[in-house]
């Protein structure tokens, strides 16, 4: 079939295993029912499932000198930061390597609840003010909307005071760049610049 890739849906339906319920009228049943299915059509397809760390390799470029980092990341995710996107956990652990003072998420004039507040993505201490790392996925900043937002995010945090420190510089730091541009992307993110500035 074409765009027939990877059948990825195997980890899903095991972990509703236990939750079979109704759905507009419809019951959904075990998923015990559809293993013999799947297997064949794995088989039929040449199609192997993915485990997780599979899926973050393949996402970072898949080149083998990335599967340590990928490792790590999987970690994090797991144990430390469960809700961050790929390239932040990347940059997490970059930060985490480095040794350096940082914040993840941190809630800004109130964060999400409170209307007006900021959740920048990592705080960076640099020489005792702010470095603002922020994630810029591809697909979700690349619009004309997003690019708004993210400017209003940088005038608004730009030189405001966060926990004492002055915030010194927004560093916007791009999925693609995180994934193919290490360890170029770091070092110009410690100058307060990122890749396509």
């Amino acid at each position: 079939m074409p765009g027939l890739k990877r059948f990825s849906g195997m980890t899903r339906l095991r972990k509703v295993k236990e939750n079979t319920a109704l759905k507009g009228g419809v019951e959904i049943s075990e998923p015990e029912e559809y293993l013999p299915q799947v297997q064949e059509l794995k088989h039929v397809f040449g199609v192997d499932e993915e485990t997780e760390l599979d899926i973050i390799h393949r996402r970072m470029g898949g080149k083998q000198s990335d599967l340590p980092l990928a490792q790590r990341v999987l970690g994090w995710k797991q144990k430390e930061i469960p809700n961050a996107s790929l390239p932040e956990a990347v940059v997490y652990d970059y930060l985490k390597l480095s040794g350096r003072k940082f914040i993840y998420q941190y809630m800004a004039f109130g964060g999400r609840s409170t209307k007006g507040g900021l959740v920048p993505d990592f705080l960076v201490d640099n020489n005792g003010e702010w470095l603002v790392w922020n994630v810029q996925g591809e697909y979700w900043h690349s619009d004309a909307i997003n690019e708004n937002k993210d400017a209003s995010f940088r005038f608004r945090i730009l030189g405001s005071i966060i926990m004492g420190m002055k915030v010194q510089q927004v560093v916007e730091l791009w999925e693609r760049d995180i994934y193919q541009q290490r360890p170029m992307i770091w070092e110009l993110a410690w100058g307060g610049r990122g890749m396509r500035e």
